[in-house]
Order: structure tokens, then sequence, then C-alpha cells
């Protein structure tokens, strides 16, 4: 069986601290894929707001979410394009 710190380096997550215990390192691997999910859920949400023309309606509509949930996003990222 595989170390997660093999695992961890595997998928370029970067060599976690050597004092880590491997159930240290998995929680780590697994917050690490979190974030890189919200960068990419962060991308998606801009670059449909571009294509758009910063239409929030044909936002929310393009990615399959409803207003309320754009809105949502929007907001908790501080992101200003809500405000206009």
């Amino acid at each position: 069986m595989r170390t997660a710190k093999a695992i961890a380096k595997d998928y370029g997550m970067g060599t976690p601290a050597v004092d880590m215990t491997d159930n240290d390192i998995r929680d780590w691997a697994i917050a690490m894929k979190v974030r890189k999910l919200a960068d990419v859920e962060y991308a998606a949400v801009m670059d449909a707001l571009f294509k758009s023309g910063y239409n929030k309606t044909l936002t929310a509509k393009a990615l399959g979410i409803s207003y309320q949930q754009l809105r949502y996003r929007l907001i908790k990222w501080g992101n200003q394009a809500w405000e206009g």
C-alpha cells in the first residue's frame, strides 16, 4: 500500500511537512483538493459572468444555478460584480 505522502506527491500537491503522520497528510491532501475545486468554481462563474456581459440572470442560467445561488457566491467572494 502506498503512503499518503507518495500519493500527495503524485498529484502535484507539493511535499507536506516531514513530521506529519499519514492521517495528517490525508487531511492536508483533502484540503488542497477542496481549495482547487473552489478555484475551479470561481473561474467558471467569472468566465460565465464575463461571457454574459455581466448579466447576472443570464450567468445563473448558463451555469444551471438559481439567481440566488449566484448572488450568494458573488457576495461570499466579495466580488464587486454583484454591486452593479
